[in-house]
């Protein structure tokens, strides 16, 4: 693969489909194995691939425990990605997943901004969540900054988490868990 797909994956038998059907998202990106550094560490048991697993090219399933969803419980998320270079950026798509009845749930907001040099950020977008929390649907969903064409070599990324799960909830007082997966430059 060296473009941006989905692959379609099966068992087959004797030329017949057996079993579940499963789809992988590979997006291909100006960020693609470059540097992150991270604010907060991920949990162990939700990594990712690692330390640069959210700029590897895969995007995770409809599944948090598939190995592609990065996660961090009871606290912020927040990285910065290394280009290596300045590239000219015009959007930043970071995907979030949310699953209330696993006690994961989206950011409250998310910032993206821009600098030449990792000392000056500038030009933040901000996307507030617009998905209630109490919902029982599970979904992933992408807040995307998007920018005039512009260089730059350093992009900050943070996602507000509610940190505790909401008096409503079963898990009322606990902490809450934000999942990311890959963060998408284009």
């Amino acid at each position: 693969i060296n473009t941006t797909a989905v692959v379609k994956i099966s068992a087959f038998k004797d030329a017949h489909s057996i079993g579940k059907q499963y789809f992988l998202s590979f997006a291909f990106h100006k960020a693609l194995n470059a540097k992150l550094s991270l604010t907060n560490p991920y949990d162990e048991r939700y990594r990712a691939g690692g330390m640069n697993g959210l700029i590897d090219g895969v995007k995770g399933t409809d599944n948090f425990r598939d190995g592609s969803w990065q996660g961090y419980e009871g606290v912020d998320f927040e990285g910065v990605i290394d280009l290596g270079e300045e590239k000219e950026i015009s959007k930043v798509s970071p995907r979030f997943f949310f699953d209330s009845n696993s006690w994961i749930f989206l950011p409250v907001k998310v910032e993206v901004s821009l600098s030449p040099d990792n000392i000056n950020f500038s030009n933040a977008v901000t996307i507030d969540n617009n998905i209630p929390l109490k919902n029982s649907e599970i979904l992933q969903k992408e807040f995307t900054a998007e920018f005039e064409k512009q260089k730059a070599r350093f992009i900050k990324v943070k996602a507000e988490s509610i940190k505790k799960c909401p008096d409503w909830h079963p898990g009322a007082g606990a902490g809450a868990w934000l999942m990311i997966d890959e963060i998408v430059v284009e």
